[in-house]
């Protein structure tokens, strides 16, 4: 066979299995690309002086893939991660080393907004306060997540008076007293991202909650607005539309990815599901 012959047939075969393998490992499913981690009682079992190492190293592998997930599709609308992998990992290396402050500090970022796990990451939480039992920030975690996502105020106010014993702060107390009293909501959703914003470590991380606290402001002002007009009025508005022609709420409510701002009939402010993928971007 010529060398014409040789380098034609080399180029068909790189069209015809290369580039399709190629785009395959592109696009195979984000459960192939982040990974199978061995039960923490094998790893134990495997190599019991590296056990610290091997779950340090389960939590940055998830969060270097969260993270590139993060970049691509900043929303998380388009391209949702794998979360039952995600979970999986995580809790793995806090089976193999509960005092890896790492992997729940990821877990509360993640796990509890977008991935509607709230209850499963105070699992982990109460898991890590078993060992970790100094850390304030296992405790505030867990109440922000019994009051916030599970409703759950007198487990909240209980996990927040632990968080004041160990801190020594009187500002969880106070958050104790308003979860008894289930007052304030987005007021207190808005005063814990800000203190997570100031204290993360991670720039990935630190984005996520920033994308998280740009709608509560919203949800923040246009309450702020069903108040005036309530007291106008003697009466909640139908809706956004009528906080607006009163002058109320002085401009729409923005979210970045889309969603629309309702006024649910007992006086609540809700976002409404994201627009479908190819919208979102375009609002964006």
């Amino acid at each position: 066979m010529t060398r014409v012959g040789i380098l034609s047939l080399l180029l068909l075969t790189y069209a015809l299995v290369v580039i399709p393998f190629a785009t395959h490992l592109r696009e195979r499913p984000v459960v192939i690309k982040l990974g199978y981690l061995p039960s923490a009682k094998v790893m134990r079992a495997v190599a019991p002086e590296f056990v610290p190492l091997l779950a340090q190293f389960a939590v940055v592998r998830v969060m270097i893939y969260y993270g590139s997930l993060f970049e691509e599709h900043p929303g998380l609308i388009e391209r949702p991660p794998e979360a039952f992998n995600m979970f999986k990992t995580i809790e793995r290396a806090v089976q193999l080393d509960p005092y890896n402050m790492d992997a729940y500090y990821f877990a509360q970022a993640t796990f509890t907004w977008e991935l509607g796990r709230a209850g499963d990451v105070n699992q982990l939480l109460k898991h890590g306060m078993k060992y970790r039992s100094w850390d304030w920030q296992l405790p505030y975690y867990a109440g922000f997540n019994a009051a916030y996502f599970l409703h759950d105020y007198n487990t909240a106010a209980e996990f927040m008076k632990k968080a004041a014993e160990l801190s020594g702060q009187p500002f969880f107390s106070r958050l104790a007293a308003r979860y008894f009293s289930d007052a304030g909501q987005t007021e207190m959703a808005i005063l814990y991202l800000e203190a997570m914003i100031r204290g993360a470590k991670d720039e990935t991380i630190r984005n996520l909650y920033q994308q998280r606290l740009e709608p509560l402001l919203e949800v923040g002002r246009v309450e702020q607005a069903m108040d005036r007009f309530r007291q106008e009025r003697g009466r909640l508005p139908d809706g956004i539309e009528e906080l607006l022609q009163s002058d109320s709420l002085d401009r729409p409510p923005f979210d970045p990815f889309g969603r629309g701002f309702l006024i649910t009939p007992e006086g609540r402010v809700v976002l409404s599901k994201p627009s479908p993928p190819s919208e979102a971007v375009e609002s964006r």
